[in-house]
């Protein structure tokens, strides 16, 4: 396996430096860009293997990002598009402030279906959807939101994209 060398390098060497078996393992050829580091099968498992025992509070935020086919769910108005020296949309603000509680009140619901299925599917982390089928998991999802008329109504009174 071959990758860019950069200062990731240098922190393996450094990291392992007290382990001459471990430093060859990640060795550069030199600092310039563009340069290839070869990665031996064993610093590979031992890479993988320090990854997998992270605990919660040490995984990375993309690990905690809502997954693709939950944005769909969401109603329009939550998402907020501000640039830079721009103003906000203040007819998506003043619809968040006259629909305040039927946005409180569809967040739970949907934060409830979504924690059934994260449950039902073993899901605690975004690479764990890897390992399942995404079809399976939003039909569930929906489902779960079906079987509720009051979240029917609220996705339409907040003119949520997704329809059940």
């Amino acid at each position: 396996m071959q990758i860019q060398s950069t200062g990731y390098t240098q922190a393996v060497n450094t990291q392992y430096s007290s382990s001459a078996r471990q430093k060859e393992a990640a060795q550069a050829v030199s600092s310039s860009s563009g340069d290839k580091v070869s990665i031996s099968p064993e610093a590979k498992e031992k890479a993988q293997k320090m990854n997998s025992e992270k605990t919660q509070e040490e995984l990375g935020l993309e690990e905690y990002q809502i997954a693709p086919w939950a944005v769909g769910y969401e109603a329009p108005c939550n998402f907020i598009e501000v640039k830079i020296g721009g103003k906000m949309d203040m007819q998506k603000e003043a619809f968040r402030s006259q629909h305040q509680q039927e946005l409180l009140e569809y967040g739970n619901i949907k934060q409830e279906a979504y924690k059934t299925v994260c449950k039902k599917y073993n899901i605690t982390k975004y690479s764990d959807y890897k390992n399942q089928s995404i079809s399976d998991i939003e039909n569930d999802f929906r489902s779960i939101l079906a079987e509720n008329p009051r979240a029917k109504e609220l996705m339409e009174i907040l003119d949520v994209p997704k329809k059940l």
